[in-house]
């Protein structure tokens, strides 16, 4: 009966980490694409992208200041299910992704994820260390947005960067975790860097899965301790 009892409880707690938070590759970047920008201003490219979580992904590179003769690109595959991009010497801004449900930029029609509970983890290398930005927006497209950061360091090798969905930057009205209809990565590196992304994902923020644990373990010890386990 005891065991039945732990079984039981066990089972519980099982569901009970699955049920918080969830575990989806946002994009596997194996659809090849390519941007340059030379010099200050901004250009973007949208591919439709079978491995990405809405089926279609802009890449958008976007230079507010710096010399017209430096060039920054976007280059997807090399390597093979990578994306690379470079900020040219002399320049100042940012590679950004944008994930979306259609092939209309700016329509922001993901089928309302629920990220409720996760981190997104970028697996990333880089000469220079840097600040990697996910801003998700819910409803139609509008600047309201929920921004989440972290940095980097720079590595001759992947490492994961876990940023938790947590403590986020209000744009505009913000955005809701739960009916999320696009997500947005900023890359920010300083001119003259290089950097690779080897896969983006969704995965269940770990103080989530660890305090539901200790709660339930906590269950479990109580239930023994008054049946005389």
């Amino acid at each position: 009966m005891r065991l039945n009892e732990a079984f039981v409880i066990a089972s519980l707690l099982g569901t009970a980490v699955m049920a918080y938070g969830s575990s989806f590759v946002i994009d596997n970047f194996s659809c090849s694409d390519s941007v340059t920008q030379n010099g200050p201003g901004d250009t973007s490219s949208t591919i439709a992208c079978p491995g990405s979580v809405g089926g279609f992904r802009s890449d958008v590179i976007f230079l507010p200041s710096g010399s017209g003769d430096a060039v920054s690109t976007i280059n997807s595959n090399p390597p093979s299910g990578a994306i690379t991009g470079t900020i040219g010497s002399g320049l100042s801004g940012a590679d950004v992704m944008t994930w979306f449900g259609t092939s209309t930029p700016g329509v922001w029609d993901l089928p309302n994820l629920d990220l409720s509970g996760d981190s997104v983890m970028i697996e990333i290398e880089s000469d220079s260390g840097g600040t990697l930005s996910v801003a998700l927006g819910s409803g139609s497209a509008s600047g309201n947005l929920a921004e989440y950061s972290a940095t980097f360091g720079a590595s001759s090798s992947f490492v994961d960067v876990l940023i938790p969905l947590i403590n986020p930057t209000v744009i505009g009205t913000g955005a809701n975790v739960g009916e999320v209809t696009a997500i947005g990565l900023n890359i920010d590196v300083p001119a003259g860097s290089t950097w690779t992304i080897d896969g983006i994902e969704a995965v269940p923020e770990p103080s989530t899965l660890l305090l539901t644990g200790f709660f339930f373990l906590g269950v479990l010890a109580k239930s023994f301790w008054r049946s005389g386990f």
